[in-house]
């Protein structure tokens, strides 16, 4: 199981690590009242002009909503999100992440305690 975990996160932070270098020159602000949710990128990204501004009405929305709406935004414009304005994308991503890794475990020690010799196992104890 240990071998496991450790296989899991070196293959993310490697996939973290090798992430393409882009040469970008941006400059983002996010202003957000409650009611509206205002995005402006301005700049360089891939050698490509990025002028964006635009307004939107968020009075019916969560603040998950919201973030995920201002991560579409930033994706769309092939500009990285600034996830530290986003913090309940991260802790939605976070609980999602840390789910799957508890049921891969359970069912992990599961099947190994299914496929247990149960003589074995009495006479350990």
């Amino acid at each position: 199981m240990k071998r496991l975990l450790i296989l899991l996160l070196l293959s993310v932070s490697t996939i973290v690590t090798t992430r393409p270098s882009t040469s970008s020159r941006v400059k983002t602000r996010i202003s957000d009242d409650g009611r509206i949710l205002s995005i402006q990128i301005d700049g360089f990204s891939d050698r490509r002009t990025i002028h964006y501004n635009r307004s939107f009405n968020v009075v019916d929305m969560n603040r998950l909503e919201v973030d995920l709406l201002t991560f579409r935004v930033f994706s769309s414009q092939g500009v990285t999100p600034p996830f530290d304005q986003m913090s309940s994308l991260l802790l939605a991503a976070l609980g999602l992440s840390l789910f799957i890794i508890t049921l891969l475990i359970v069912v992990y020690r599961q099947k190994r305690s299914a496929l247990m010799n149960p003589v074995k196992s009495l006479r350990s104890e």
